[in-house]
């Protein structure tokens, strides 16, 4: 079964049925509708052959909404039923109260966006999602990665983010022990907030040996993996997880970054470039080809990529990219005005667009400081950066030594 994110990269739209069997790489399509009137709904669905279009099984469901998670598992058995298989597994997944699922629903759609006028209503569906059901483990996890994702864009400090994580990781593993993700959020705080590498190691082990492994777990272990300098292993993490959900842009857009950490530098760009056609505000992803154009000396290329991923959401990463391309490029006046959207320097964030800065300058000694007050803050970025392009200068110079210790971890 092929994750939600990437199946509903087709929702609405009106593609041949064998072309999404064969991007997705499945056999069988389940199509369907859902309508509400009030305490009412109505599913349609239909299962397709994906090789000759010809219709497996259809069938119409009224119900009431307090009847939907019954109704999810009527649609399960006889889509089983259809395609004469047997539904692995004896343990019943946990049934949230109504309003709490609805509450997690909206949740997910304002996260999902990313917009800063909606990411308040995403912190407070999270949060009314856990307070109508306490045991709705789904809600905790997915609450956690909102402080993930907060962290990554800068938005909110990893000395407040991530000991919320492992809070909400915590409460999660109280309601169940065995949940995969719970150990993997721990993962991820014990790494970047404690420098804790043989913890982490631990909880990954203890996240990726349960079946089956979510996106979300092989997206925080390929991350664990890149930043103690493997990315090799980092690059089939990603891949496992795209075995599953095809689709996912951050799956792709994190394995051609990966890639790039392992100098398979080609790969990673056209990795690159299939992410932006397929969408083209991926902000991390047009940094990244910038950051590879600027790599080979193609100035041009990264300068428009980095424009316009500051036009879309100016990152403390792309306004250090930008103000650096522009410094270049003899234009200091709009550099200096970006430059000042990054104090003061120890504003959570601003050393890590200040390293960027410099390392499109070549001054790879103000970069190594910068990075160095990026460790100090706990930003996930500042050592993520050493492991890709930002790191290779460093790599052969004594800073390079000092940076591994101050991360607890081994010179090579």
């Amino acid at each position: 079964m092929t994750a939600r994110t990437s199946a509903f990269a087709f929702k609405g739209k009106t593609e041949d049925i064998r072309r999404i069997a064969g991007t997705l790489g499945v056999n069988t399509i389940l199509e369907g509708s859902v309508r509400r009137s009030g305490p009412r709904i109505r599913v349609t669905t239909q299962l397709i052959n994906a090789q000759d279009g010809y219709h497996l099984w259809s069938q119409r469901y009224d119900r009431e909404v307090t009847d939907l998670f019954d109704l999810q598992d009527e649609i399960g058995q006889a889509i089983a039923s259809a395609l004469r298989v047997k539904l692995s597994g004896t343990s019943v997944p946990y049934r949230p109260s109504l309003p709490a699922y609805d509450a997690l629903l909206k949740a997910r759609y304002y996260f999902g966006t990313f917009r800063p006028d909606l990411l308040p209503h995403a912190k407070e569906c999270f949060e009314r999602a856990i307070a109508l059901d306490p045991k709705f483990t789904l809600a905790h996890c997915e609450y956690g990665n909102y402080f993930w994702g907060m962290t990554l864009a800068g938005a909110l400090p990893a000395n407040q983010a991530l000991p919320m994580i492992r809070s909400l990781a915590e409460k999660a593993l109280e309601l169940d022990p065995s949940l995969s993700d719970g150990h993997a959020m721990s993962g991820i705080v014990a790494a970047c907030l404690e420098y804790d590498w043989k913890e982490a190691e631990r909880r990954f082990c203890l996240a990726t040996t349960r079946d089956p492994v979510s996106v979300n777990v092989r997206l925080y272990y390929s991350l664990y993996l890149l930043i103690i300098g493997r990315p090799a292993e980092a690059v089939q993490q990603v891949d496992l997880g795209l075995q599953e959900d095809p689709l996912n842009l951050t799956l792709q857009q994190n394995r051609a970054a990966f890639l790039a950490a392992a100098g398979r530098d080609e790969e990673a760009t056209t990795g690159l470039r299939e992410v932006l056609e397929l969408n083209p505000t991926m902000v991390i992803a047009q940094l990244a080809l910038a950051g590879l154009h600027a790599t080979r000396g193609e100035f041009d290329q990264a300068m428009a990529l980095s424009e316009k991923a500051y036009a879309l959401a100016p990152l403390p990463s792309a306004i250090g990219w930008l103000a650096g391309l522009l410094k270049r490029a003899g234009d200091s006046r709009r550099a200096e005005e970006l430059l000042r959207k990054l104090q003061p320097g120890d504003a959570f964030g601003a050393p890590r667009g200040l390293a960027a800065y410099h390392w499109v300058l070549r001054d790879f000694d103000a970069e190594a400081d910068w990075i160095e007050k990026a460790i100090d803050q706990h930003d996930p970025y500042g050592v993520l950066y050493l492991r890709v392009w930002y790191g290779r200068e460093l790599h052969s110079t004594p800073r390079w030594a000092a940076l591994m210790r101050k991360l607890n971890l081994p010179e090579s």
